[in-house]
């Protein structure tokens, strides 16, 4: 399968959310104080510096491999609180154990 070169977001920076089902989303920050959750991960591609992820929504996220977290104070809160919201049915993935997810996805 050819790389996924055309995406529809660039993050600062980005994490895996796991949610029960074994699911997974991309919770995407900027330095600017936004973010955004994708659709879930469909597929990951891997190119150079970079992965894209493509979600159920056709959108894809190219994520730099060296900025793995979560980029400026209200986007943690934020993430925080929507953590918290979900009385423990959606966790972060710690950096050191996304290898294993981003081998589920690739295609």
């Amino acid at each position: 399968m050819e790389i996924t070169r055309d995406y529809t977001d660039l993050p600062d920076k980005w994490i895996i959310l796991s949610l029960p089902g074994n699911l997974h989303k991309i919770f995407a920050s900027w330095n600017n104080n936004t973010w955004q959750v994708n659709s879930g991960i469909k597929e990951v591609q891997e190119k150079d510096d970079f992965y894209y992820f493509i979600g159920f929504s056709g959108s894809v996220y190219k994520c730099h491999k060296e900025q793995y977290g979560v980029v400026a104070l209200y986007n943690k809160l934020v993430l925080e609180r929507i953590l918290n919201l979900s009385e423990g049915k959606l966790q972060k993935v710690s950096e050191e154990n996304i290898s294993e997810i981003l081998e589920k996805y690739k295609k």
